[in-house]
Protein backbone atom coordinates (compact mmCIF):
# COMPACT_ATOMS: atom_id res chain seq x y z
CA UNK A 1 0.00 0.00 0.00
CA UNK A 2 1.53 3.55 -0.79
CA UNK A 3 0.27 6.72 0.67
CA UNK A 4 1.01 10.43 0.48
CA UNK A 5 1.43 13.09 2.53
CA UNK A 6 2.68 16.78 2.05
CA UNK A 7 5.10 17.60 5.06
CA UNK A 8 5.72 21.31 6.11
CA UNK A 9 8.08 23.05 7.84
CA UNK A 10 10.98 20.73 6.96
CA UNK A 11 13.99 22.86 6.77
CA UNK A 12 17.05 20.81 7.38
CA UNK A 13 18.00 17.06 6.74
CA UNK A 14 17.69 16.48 10.56
CA UNK A 15 13.90 17.45 10.02
CA UNK A 16 13.66 14.81 7.06
CA UNK A 17 15.52 11.99 9.31
CA UNK A 18 13.04 12.98 12.58
CA UNK A 19 9.93 12.86 10.26
CA UNK A 20 10.85 9.20 8.45
CA UNK A 21 12.03 7.87 12.09
CA UNK A 22 8.36 9.17 13.19
CA UNK A 23 6.80 7.59 10.18
CA UNK A 24 8.74 4.17 10.56
CA UNK A 25 7.50 3.57 14.12
CA UNK A 26 3.87 3.11 12.66
CA UNK A 27 3.37 -0.69 12.25
CA UNK A 28 3.47 -2.25 8.95
CA UNK A 29 5.27 0.74 7.44
CA UNK A 30 8.28 -0.49 5.68
CA UNK A 31 9.58 2.74 3.85
CA UNK A 32 9.37 6.53 3.98
CA UNK A 33 11.09 9.15 1.24
CA UNK A 34 10.76 12.71 1.47
CA UNK A 35 11.53 15.32 -0.88
CA UNK A 36 12.85 17.87 -0.87
CA UNK A 37 9.54 19.83 -1.28
CA UNK A 38 7.88 17.36 1.80
CA UNK A 39 6.66 15.89 -0.89
CA UNK A 40 6.15 12.22 1.42
CA UNK A 41 5.61 8.72 0.15
CA UNK A 42 4.95 5.69 2.63
CA UNK A 43 4.71 2.30 1.51
CA UNK A 44 3.55 0.11 4.32
CA UNK A 45 2.35 -3.73 4.43
CA UNK A 46 -0.99 -2.77 6.67
CA UNK A 47 -3.46 -0.27 6.33
CA UNK A 48 -2.15 3.41 7.63
CA UNK A 49 -4.24 5.86 9.60
CA UNK A 50 -2.49 9.29 8.01
CA UNK A 51 -4.52 11.26 10.66
CA UNK A 52 -2.71 9.51 13.37
CA UNK A 53 0.81 9.83 11.08
CA UNK A 54 -0.11 13.72 10.75
CA UNK A 55 -0.84 13.81 14.61
CA UNK A 56 2.44 12.04 15.28
CA UNK A 57 4.24 14.56 13.07
CA UNK A 58 2.41 18.09 15.02
CA UNK A 59 3.87 16.10 18.04
CA UNK A 60 7.30 16.63 16.60
CA UNK A 61 6.76 20.28 15.72
CA UNK A 62 5.77 19.35 11.97
CA UNK A 63 3.05 20.09 9.89
CA UNK A 64 1.60 17.25 7.30
CA UNK A 65 -1.47 17.17 5.20
CA UNK A 66 -3.13 14.48 3.32
CA UNK A 67 -2.26 14.74 -0.41
CA UNK A 68 -4.48 13.76 -3.05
Amino acid sequence: MEYTLNITNLTCEACRKVSTMVLKKIDGVVSVEIGADGLTKIVSTKPVDLDIACTLLKEKGYEALIAS
